[in-house]
Order: C-alpha cells, then sequence, then structure tokens
C-alpha cells in the first residue's frame, strides 16, 4: 500500500500491483489489501454504522457488481452501500444546479478507459448510443 513505500530501503525490490484492468476490478485481493488500510487506521471507519457510496465503470459485469456486495457486506459489514457510475452521480449533480437543462452529454475519462455518455431529464439516453474509447487513452498515455 502507498504509505510502505516510506519503510522501503531497497527500490529494485517494488512490485506495482493494480486492482484494477481497464477500469474493472478484478484482483480482489489488492483492493481488500487497499481497503484494510484505508477503512481501519486513517479513516477508522466502523462498517456497520457507515452507508458506503461506490462509483463503477457504465456497464459493469454483474459478477463483479456481486463480487462487490459481498467484498462490502460479508467482509467488512457495511450498513448500505449504493452503487452507480461517476457519470450518473455527474448528471445527477448537473440536473440539480441547471433545472432548466434537460439534457447533458459526459464525457468520464479515466485511466484506462473514457466513456461518452449522453444523459437527457436525468437518464441515461436510450436514443443515443454511449460510446466507450480505450484506445484514445492508450495513445495519451503512451
Amino acid at each position: 500500500v502507498g504509505a510502505q513505500i516510506d519503510g522501503c530501503q531497497d527500490m529494485s525490490n517494488i512490485h506495482i500491483t493494480s486492482p484494477f484492468q481497464k477500469g474493472y476490478l478484478l484482483n480482489w485481493t489488492a483492493q481488500k489489501t487497499i481497503w484494510d488500510s484505508i477503512f481501519s487506521d486513517p479513516l477508522k471507519v466502523s462498517a456497520g454504522d457507515t452507508h458506503l457510496i461506490v462509483t463503477e465503470p457504465p456497464l459493469n459485469f454483474t459478477s463483479i457488481q456481486e463480487a462487490w456486495d459481498e467484498v462490502i457486506f460479508e467482509e467488512y459489514g457495511f450498513k448500505s452501500l449504493f452503487r452507480c457510475s461517476a457519470s450518473t452521480l455527474t448528471a445527477f449533480h448537473y440536473k440539480q444546479t441547471h433545472t432548466d437543462s434537460q439534457c447533458c452529454l459526459i464525457v468520464d475519462a479515466g485511466h484506462a478507459f473514457t466513456h461518452i455518455i449522453p444523459y437527457t431529464t436525468g437518464n441515461r439516453s436510450l436514443l443515443v448510443p454511449s460510446g466507450s474509447m480505450s484506445e484514445v487513452n492508450t495513445c495519451v498515455t503512451c
């Protein structure tokens, strides 16, 4: 976990593991190690009294969502979980602050992907397909 690098004497032995691949949480062991260090020390979270909001990629796989549920409720015991895409939260905020607007276009650019999602009256538009461009980020980060 990031804070442990301060105690590292030999930088040649560092091995970096990301829990995410192409924006999807796939390495649960690495993610749980990160969460354990965050929830216990700096935040001192009492999971049983805490409502958790988690953002996920648009059109996340059901198997990953089910794994989230298992870890959040069975491993940590959080009181509740609200899961949605970051673009949904952004569109909600936009609608709250721009009440006269009927639509917005959200560009969600992450490390491994970019999603472009149109929203009409606060909902993902069914008329216009949303897109995902992983190649764009590959070119930008090379």
